[in-house]
Order: structure tokens, then sequence, then C-alpha cells
């Protein structure tokens, strides 16, 4: 059993342009150890994924033995006291390839789908949530060739998605 420790980084420092100093100086004054918040906690985590991802206040992941995404509080983490991250719908990827609108009422996921021709594929699906219950689930339209898409990260407003993929531009 190994265990993750997780590092939780202020937000200032991935938009230093907050700050009092300017962030765009040569200077070697400007030391990133200075802006950095670091707390840990630590997981019981046994694999077969180590991926962390976030909802809200907590951390999801996958829970060891039942291999399902499951909830904890990001200020008490405790995978003995997690609880499934969705009340209607299990799902067993990888923490990771959750990400959600700002609002927290649309979310979007990787997950892998079986095709003849190509054999497994992972693509990207979108759900909607209401009151820790999803719908809606469908695959989006982009990704219906043989192609893989993969990590989306949506802007809180749902206007720009970022993936991974192997289509060629």
């Amino acid at each position: 059993m190994s265990v993750l420790t997780l590092y939780l980084i202020g937000i200032y420092l991935l938009f230093p342009a907050a700050a009092n100093d300017s962030c765009y100086s040569d200077s070697l004054a400007w030391q990133a150890e200075e802006r950095l918040l670091i707390d840990t906690l630590d997981l019981n985590l046994t694999g077969p994924c180590y991926d962390v991802g976030f909802y809200l206040d907590n951390i999801i992941f996958l829970k060891p033995g039942e291999a399902i995404n499951c909830l904890t509080p990001l200020d008490q983490a405790d995978s003995a006291s997690a609880r499934p991250l969705f009340t209607n719908k299990q799902f067993s990827g990888s923490p990771a390839s959750f990400s959600f609108q700002g609002d927290y009422k649309k979310g979007y996921y990787t997950w892998p789908l079986k095709n003849d021709a190509f054999g497994t594929v992972e693509k990207i699906f979108e759900m909607a949530i209401e009151e820790q219950e999803v719908a809606g689930l469908r695959q989006l339209s982009f990704t219906t060739d043989q192609y893989r898409y993969l990590h989306p990260a949506v802007s809180s407003n749902d206007s720009v998605m970022v993936f991974s993929s192997d289509r060629l531009p």
C-alpha cells in the first residue's frame, strides 16, 4: 500500500500579477518559494490509479478495493469515510479525467469505448449535474471519429475546452 501525498499550492502563485510585485521582472529577487502556500494530506491509495481530481471542496479519487470514484473533503481527506462521487451513477475511471464548469452544473470526463475497427479509444462525454446526481450523459459530437480524445479541461464559464488527442490538426 502506498501513501499519496498531495501538495496544495496557493492560487496566487498561478496568477502572480495579482500580487504587488511585478511578475515580469528579470530580477532574481522574486522567488517562487516566497509565494508558495504548501500543505500536505495523506490518502492511502492502492492502484490501479493514483490520480486525483477536484469537485467543489472535495478530492476525487479511485477508492481502493472498490474501483469507484469517491469524494472526501479537502480539509479532512480520509479514504475510509469517502462517499461516491455521485449518488445515482458510479464511475470507475481516472479521477484526473473529470473537469467541471464553474457552477458545477455540467461536467466532462474521458471514457473508453470499444470499436471493432480501432480497438479501445477514449472519448469525451458531457453530463448534467443536479443535487449530486448526473443525467444526460452524452458523447461530444466532435469525438465520434476514430481518434482518441482525453483529459478535458473546461473553463469556468464553459466557453473553452482544452483536451489531448491523437487527431491530426
